[in-house]
């Protein structure tokens, strides 16, 4: 278990991995806007007995990652969807689920489909009826 601070972007992401890197990856991205310590132990404990690398982080604004002023910096839902929508995120080649919620108060379920969309032979699960707390 090594914890590191990625810097990207002029931000800090934290984060931490479990199990043998040899391993296949599998990165934990837990809801926007929760730390990545609410994902339960005993979950990331059978991922990796199971034979995964996993990673996992702090989004930004959230836990050791870099946090704004949300009164100074602007970082709304519309830049975050032109993000999704990139390049970088097209570029992905690796095996993808994405995994949302119909009832995402804080990225509404178009997000989830615009993510796969962009994502070439990636696939969705849908949660229905479940949302952030």
């Amino acid at each position: 278990m090594a914890e590191r601070m990625v810097k990207a972007n002029g931000i800090d992401i934290w984060t931490e991995d479990f199990g043998n890197p040899d391993d296949i990856p599998i990165l934990l991205v837990m809801g926007a806007s929760a730390q990545a310590s609410r994902w339960d132990d005993g979950f990331v404990a059978g991922l990796v007995d199971g034979g995964r690398y996993v990673i996992w982080f702090d989004n930004r604004d959230t836990g050791q990652s870099t946090t704004f002023d949300l009164e100074q910096e602007s970082y709304g839902l519309a830049l975050m969807d032109e993000e999704n929508r990139s390049e970088k995120l097209r570029g992905i080649s690796t095996p993808t689920i994405v995994i949302h919620g119909t009832e995402d108060p804080i990225l509404p379920y178009p997000h989830g489909e615009a993510t796969v969309e962009a994502i070439e032979g990636s696939r969705m699960v849908t949660l229905d009826r479940v949302g952030q707390s």
